[in-house]
């Protein structure tokens, strides 16, 4: 459906197809379950040892990861392309 929709942008655009890209990225997951070896022989769950990718911090970073992008040639404005997808 990405093809049959960059297709009919491109036609409402005035373009070639291969000049319109729609990214629409993959989810991404930061969740490890990887035991972490403690200097002490404990082994704990990745997620209670690791502070840099907690559950909140995760959700937000991959938030960002998933923007759904639509490359265009430089002489479509930003302005025609929001008339197109708005129409």
């Amino acid at each position: 459906t990405r093809l049959a929709f960059e297709s009919e942008l491109a036609k409402s655009l005035g373009c070639r197809n291969e000049e319109i890209i729609v990214d629409i990225p993959e989810p991404v997951s930061f969740e490890a379950d990887i035991p972490i070896l403690s200097e002490q022989g404990e082994l704990f769950p990745f997620s209670e040892v690791d502070q840099i990718f907690s559950y909140d911090i995760g959700r937000v970073f991959t938030k960002s990861l998933r923007k759904f992008r639509i490359f265009t040639p430089p002489s479509v404005s930003k302005q025609r392309l929001k008339e197109v997808l708005e129409s």
